[in-house]
């Protein structure tokens, strides 16, 4: 299905290295459930991605302006894509939050302590 959004990708390096595969792919998977959630469910016109890594943490934030949602709705539900993003930064050891406005977007964050090597 397509959806016809634009998706913004920022980093504060050209590139960043998750030092363990399976770290990286539970990375990966919070980027790709939160771009989906925004695409099907915000009517917005743009997502944007950005990861930055200082001093050993490594910061993940997914950003949409679309219709946003009631958070404290969903904590009463516990279910779908945004329990399985908090079960992946379970496992990362990290933090995640999500924040909220009906009418001013949404934005999910993951943080993570890391051994991150940058390539410039």
């Amino acid at each position: 299905k397509k959806h016809n959004k634009q998706v913004i990708f920022k980093t504060n390096s050209e590139d960043i290295l998750i030092s363990e595969k399976q770290r990286a792919i539970a990375c990966i998977h919070i980027v790709l459930e939160a771009v989906e959630n925004a695409c099907l469910h915000s009517f917005t016109t743009s997502v944007t991605v950005s990861i930055t890594e200082e001093n050993n943490l490594l910061t993940i934030h997914i950003s949409d302006e679309g219709k946003g949602f009631n958070v404290n709705e969903y904590e009463e539900a516990k279910s779908g894509g945004i329990l399985e993003m908090e079960e992946r930064a379970l496992f990362l050891g990290g933090e995640f939050s999500i924040n909220s406005e009906i009418g001013r977007g949404t934005s999910v964050y993951l943080k993570i302590k890391e051994s991150v090597e940058v390539e410039i």
